[in-house]
């Protein structure tokens, strides 16, 4: 697929089933040393993202495991972030920053009730 975003963790490119259409996230990281402490953190959040449900969270769609790589499967969210909407179209107008702000908000509390902490909110 095409690489959409990239970062210390890996690579970000987006996919198409090919037996429906869809479109999905594939997340990619090298795993030099499988024994890492990020490895295992990793496998924790995407345990955890894997029981989520919920209209405002990413949908966790599976993960696959081969020659030193990890690929996470994520649903594909138009437009990105909040922050690539704003880089992009400048400003946002009052009610479209009520409307984001209400479903991120619907979106910790989801977490919350569950007791989880979300530490890297775009």
């Amino acid at each position: 697929g095409n690489l959409i975003g990239s970062g210390s963790f890996g690579q970000v490119y987006l996919g198409m089933n090919l037996d429906n259409g869809e479109l999905f996230v594939v997340k990619q990281v090298r795993i030099v040393d499988p024994s890492r402490e990020e490895v295992s953190q990793m496998e924790r959040e995407i345990n955890l993202l894997s029981t989520l449900t919920h209209d405002n969270i990413v949908k966790y769609l599976g993960t696959e495991r081969a020659d030193g790589e990890l690929s996470v499967f994520l649903e594909y969210m138009p437009g990105g972030s909040i922050a690539d909407l704003v880089a992009r179209f400048g400003g946002l107008d009052e009610a479209v920053i009520r409307k984001y702000t209400r479903e991120l908000l619907e979106g910790l509390s989801y977490l919350h009730e569950r007791g989880i902490v979300h530490r890297d909110i775009k």
